[in-house]
């Protein structure tokens, strides 16, 4: 990747580089032997990148893209970069060029090797190209010279010399195919004499009723032709790489075809090194500053052709050679989830290659303006089996928010891509995931993530593969905060000591963020980790989990609230004093640790625990993102109140609601149980300072409208929350957007903002001081079915009414009660306040809907939250009838 400051327009680009032409190999000459292997290969290319740096230095004004120095995220492409990471482990290769056509060495500049060596040499390249690590930026050429018959490839190379005797000979039947499916024919042009045998061949070929081939003509030293070199640019869409040039053949040709080509001049030049054979022509360096060059002065797009679209572009997006297995499993990881599902993909593959099950052979990105832009977040991963020919592809898509989409290839996907078009790919891929992807929307469900993973990549005992990605716990006395791993585990996971993982338990799911070190005595494949963190995390003996490196940052929040929840037995009121009644101790271990949207910390409780997740935090975290909280700042919330859902809450006030006969339970519970709320409002500071220890039934209306806003204060769903009062009238809480009323506010948009959630309190503080008329329920369920009505059926309504006595005064209340009993998930809570309230009386009226009446004659603020709560939870989980 080629990392340039355009001077046009002062903004960084990456360019792509794929190189047309290499060669490797052994050469054996007596007792000398010479090996032209990747390694030495990469530091060759390590130096003409710092010749190319050297000349941007020296001569700066010459550049219209001055070459940079940046960091790996710039310099490498995205996908490829995490999947070939952590294979080499002792060296950093060098990226200046990321895709190699590799061909075989044959020749010592124009005597053929040993027959042997020959042979030697193309099953090195094939098998370096279909084996880790190389094989994910090496492309298989098929080599057809010197009558070698070698399996087929992306594409194949003969040289000019040899073109009668490849028509005639054992590769004739490959040569055909390439020719009809219309992949490309790499020719080697020694000198100009070879140009008679060019034209004679495609002659033969043209008058054997044959399509008129792709192709890519390598010459191997532009000096000798002088101005007949430009007698090529006559054959029909011919490519011309850059091995061989120099900058004034090159510049010779880009003037030619600028001049008669009706077609771009950039898409007929192809970027090659022709290493190692690089001093027939100008440096590789100095043609690259030529590309580069305020003398070309090329526009990106045509850079980009030059340099890998013009040969990606005549390529289809899986190797052509092989056959291919099925697979319409897809999955969508949200957010930042999608980074640890590409780490998973690199650890799978390098299990998978480690035990010769499947190797990653290919990396294919997609196209636009005819290979002018290069889609680096959108590619096809190709694997296979190295012992058979058959394959399995995938679909890989990286959005801009971080999410990842994985679709597996089948017969529909290759029928939709037959080219490399990103749009077609886009398109398909993504209606591919809408119909049948498995969504990963927290790490909670990362668990599941190798099973699936596995099934895209086709592979077909993923029993064999799944232990050896899961590792074994074992509890020590050790301080909580850090898992511990043998020396070789941490290397082959590509983790550093104290560097974050995701661990990930595979049975329950459950999930927690830790550094990891090294403890040398630590057996391979196991995880020791503290006695304190196992009981938090609810580890049992046969736990087993996965590791996932957690590469983003640790976020400083502000102010987080944890949603708690008891799985057994404990009712919802004791849940709610336990949490109230050890919240300093819970908080003293909350604040130690790193938290993330999704994992659980579990306390043991008698008779059954509790679990706390993180449920909102200022700043906002999104999914698979990690932050610590100082303990002043954590707040608790019951994790039924986060669930997805309406309220509405409707307080019916008359001049009985001044009756004082509510005796008021915990009073200091109460006075410090809305600490959020008088932050916002210090009159209801004032408010609660002034009740006794009994209240009036406006009062308690009061308190209950609170404890409901303040229970569903930190809900983030789509949900919607209505009040209204009523008197001799309506009042309806409303907001005001441009022109429209809205007659509710949204938990996830409105509630979170202070001005509206200010706006209700003082709404409900104003209706309590003066009840006045006589309670009129009619109007009542009048105002609940209009509010009702206006939010919508799209999830359950919880529906709270708040009065003294029932009268539905002169009107009939049933066409409202029908209105009312025809949504389709609903609940109604009446609460019925004083001393002197009577059930029986009102019970006739509720008969045809799904409701409960609860009696309220004395007060508990953390008795009313658990009544709240269980009602919440059956709602959401039907558990009333409808």
């Amino acid at each position: 990747m080629i990392v340039v400051e355009d001077n046009e327009v002062g903004e960084i680009r990456r360019f792509l580089v794929a190189d047309a032409h290499i060669e490797l190999g052994y050469v054996k000459i007596g007792k000398e032997k010479r090996e032209f292997t990747p390694k030495r290969m990469f530091s060759y290319f390590k130096l003409v990148e710092n010749q190319l740096f050297d000349f941007a230095n020296k001569y700066p004004t010459a550049f219209r893209y001055t070459p940079r120095k940046a960091y790996g995220y710039l310099t490498r492409p995205p996908i490829l970069s995490e999947l070939y990471k952590n294979v080499m482990k002792r060296e950093e290769h060098n990226w200046l060029i990321d895709l190699f056509f590799i061909n075989p060495l044959l020749k010592i500049v124009d005597s053929p090797l040993p027959r042997n060596q020959q042979i030697a040499n193309t099953e090195y390249i094939y098998r370096i190209s279909m084996e880790p690590p190389y094989s994910p930026r090496f492309y298989y050429m098929q080599e057809m010279s010197f009558e070698l018959r070698n399996p087929p490839g992306w594409s194949c190379r003969i040289d000019a010399k040899e073109l009668d005797n490849v028509i005639k000979g054992p590769n004739r039947s490959y040569l055909l195919e390439y020719i009809r499916s219309g992949l490309p024919i790499f020719v080697l042009i020694n000198t100009p004499q070879d140009l008679d045998k060019l034209l004679k061949w495609i002659i033969f070929i043209k008058d054997a009723g044959l399509k008129f081939p792709k192709l890519v003509l390598s010459i191997r030293d532009h000096k000798i032709w002088g101005k007949d070199i430009l007698r090529l640019l006559d054959i029909p869409h011919v490519r011309i790489t850059t091995s061989g040039a120099t900058i004034g053949s090159l510049n010779m040709l880009i003037k030619h075809l600028k001049k008669k080509s009706k077609i771009d001049w950039s898409s007929r030049i192809i970027f090659s090194s022709s290493y190692p054979e690089t001093k027939k022509g100008d440096g590789i360096a100095e043609i690259l500053s030529f590309i580069l060059s305020k003398s070309l002065d090329a526009a990106p797009k045509e850079i980009q052709r030059i340099l890998a679209g013009n040969l990606l572009s005549l390529l289809p997006m899986r190797p052509p050679y092989l056959q291919y297995n099925e697979s319409r499993t897809s999955l969508i990881a949200q957010s930042k989830l999608g980074k640890s599902v590409i780490s998973e993909i690199s650890r799978i593959s390098q299990v998978l290659a480690a035990k010769q099950i499947q190797g990653i052979i290919s990396v294919d990105h997609t196209l636009r303006d005819m290979g002018g832009t290069i889609n680096l977040d959108q590619v096809a991963v190709t694997a296979k089996d190295p012992a058979s020919k058959t394959a399995s592809s995938f679909a890989l898509i990286l959005e801009k928010d971080g999410s990842t989409i994985i679709s597996g290839w089948d017969r529909e996907t290759g029928m939709d891509m037959r080219t490399r078009d990103f749009d077609i790919f886009y398109s398909t891929i993504i209606g591919q995931a809408k119909q049948r992807a498995v969504l990963f929307d927290s790490p909670t469900k990362l668990s599941n993530l190798n099973p699936v993973l596995l099934d895209i990549l086709g592979v077909k005992n993923p029993h064999e593969v799944l232990p050896a990605l899961q590792f074994e716990i074992e509890r020590t006395h050790q301080n909580h905060g850090t898992i511990f791993l043998c020396s070789k585990d941490l290397n082959d996971l590509g983790l550093k000591e104290d560097e974050l993982v995701l661990i990930l338990e595979t049975v329950s799911g459950q999930w927690w963020p830790s550094k990891v070190g090294i403890q040398g005595d630590c057996p391979s494949r196991k995880v020791l980790i503290s006695n304190d963190d196992a009981t938090l995390m609810r580890l049992k003996k046969d736990s087993r989990v996965d590791l996932v490196k957690y590469d983003g940052f640790v976020y400083d929040i502000q102010k987080a609230v944890f949603a708690y929840e008891s799985p057994g037995n404990l009712s919802d009121a004791e849940m709610i004093s336990y949490v109230h009644l050890h919240e300093k101790a819970i908080k003293e271990v909350l604040a130690n640790r790193l938290h993330g949207k999704g994992n659980k910390i579990w306390f043991e409780t008698k008779p059954t625990p509790i679990y706390l997740t993180l449920q909102k935090t200022e700043p906002p975290l999104d999914i698979g993102q990690l932050g610590r909280v100082p303990y002043q700042e954590i707040e608790f919330t019951p994790l039924q109140t986060t669930n997805n859902l309406n309220v509405i809450i409707c307080i019916v006030l008359d001049e009985g609601m001044n009756i004082k006969d509510i005796p008021l339970k915990t009073v200091y519970s109460v006075r410090n149980g809305f600490n959020r709320l008088v932050d916002l409002v210090p009159e209801l500071k004032s408010f609660l300072e002034g009740l006794g220890s009994e209240i009036s039934r406006a009062e308690l209306s009061c308190l209950i409208a609170l404890q409901i806003i303040e229970a569903f204060i930190d809900n983030q769903s789509e949900g919607k929350l209505g009040l209204c009062i009523v008197t001799d009238n309506v009042d309806k809480f409303s907001i005001q957007r441009g022109e429209i009323v809205q007659e509710f506010v949204t938990f996830s948009n409105d509630m979170q903002s202070e001005e509206v959630l200010t706006a209700l309190i003082y709404t409900i503080l104003d209706a309590y001081k003066e009840p006045i008329g006589e309670d009129n329920f009619t109007l009542a369920f009048r105002s609940v079915a209009e509010m009702m009505e206006d939010i919508g059926n799209e999830r359950p309504t919880l529906v709270c009414m708040i009065g003294n006595d029932l009268d539905i005064g002169d009107t009939d209340p049933s066409p409202f009660l029908r209105a009312i009993s025809k949504t389709q998930q609903y609940h109604i809570e009446y609460f019925g306040v004083g001393s002197d309230f009577d059930q029986s009386k009102v019970e006739d009226y509720f008969t045809t809907l799904n409701a409960s009446i609860i009696p309220i004659r004395q007060f508990s603020i953390h008795s009313f939250t658990g009544y709240l709560v269980s009602s919440v939870y059956d709602l959401v989980n039907r558990r009333k009838s409808v």
